[in-house]
C-alpha cells in the first residue's frame, strides 16, 4: 500500500503541473520508477490510476464544502 500511496501522491502532482490529458501512462511509469508490469500491478489501467487520484485527491474538496451547506 505504501508504494501505491507514493505513485497516487506522485500522479497527482505531475496531473497539476501538466494536466491529466498531458501526462503519459510511460511519463508516470518512468517517474515512478516502476516497470510496466510494476504499474498494472497497482493499478489495473490508466483509468483506474486517474480515477483513484480524484477520489482520494479532488473529490474531498468537491464534496466537504457541500456537506457543509447541509449541516
Amino acid at each position: 500500500m505504501k508504494t501505491e500511496n507514493a505513485i497516487l501522491e506522485m500522479a497527482f502532482t505531475m496531473f497539476l503541473e501538466k494536466g491529466f490529458s498531458e501526462v503519459s501512462t510511460n511519463e508516470l511509469i518512468r517517474e515512478a520508477g516502476l516497470t510496466k508490469g510494476g504499474f498494472y500491478y497497482y493499478f489495473k489501467s490508466r483509468e483506474y490510476l486517474d480515477q483513484q487520484v480524484v477520489e482520494r485527491f479532488i473529490r474531498p474538496f468537491i464534496t466537504k464544502p457541500v456537506e457543509k451547506m447541509q449541516e
